[in-house]
This record gives C-alpha cells, structure tokens and sequence, in this order.
C-alpha cells in the first residue's frame, strides 16, 4: 500500500513502513493459503507443515504430511497452479500434463 507524502509526515516514517509491512505479510499469508488449498486439493488429505517460495524446481513449494506420515511436496507455478509433486518415498517427479 502507497501513501501520500503527506499521511507519511503525520502518522511518521516508521508507522508507514510498518503499516506497508504488515500488508505485505498479509498479501503473502493469502497467497500462501491460495497455494496451500491448492496443494491439499492436489492430493486429496494431509496437512501443511512448510512453504517455500522461490524454489529450484517451481515458484511455490508447498510439502505436507499426509495421513500415513509421509511428505509430499507438491510445485506450483506463479499462478499456484500444480505443476507436479513428489513424495519422499518416491524419488521421481509425478508431473500433471
């Protein structure tokens, strides 16, 4: 979120830069539920335990633990569609053409 010179002088610097903060974390929570939900409808069951954005293989990691205990980590694009998955019980990538 951008302000105006003028509400910057009146609320301070550092206000701005905090209030600019918290709506980018709260942007990024909402992309990382977007990609979460999709990762879960991806597979059907399981749990989130970690995201990462920027990953080797894809713009959006999301691993989660399924049922059984084993994690899978499912690759999303930019535009957090799945792009392919694997699970640590099995080396090779299962790509969704």
């Amino acid at each position: 979120m951008q302000h105006s010179r003028g509400t910057c002088r009146r609320i301070g610097k550092i206000d701005c830069w905090i209030q600019d903060l918290a709506n980018d974390v709260t942007c990024r929570s909402r992309v990382f539920d977007r990609a979460s939900n999709a990762a879960l409808d991806h597979l059907g069951e399981g749990r989130v335990t970690e995201t990462e954005v920027g990953d080797e293989e894809s713009y959006y990691e999301i691993e989660v633990t399924l049922d059984d205990g084993t994690q899978t980590d499912v690759q999303l694009d930019r535009s957090i569609n799945v792009v392919g998955s694997e699970s640590d019980t099995n080396d090779t990538e299962a790509n969704d053409d």
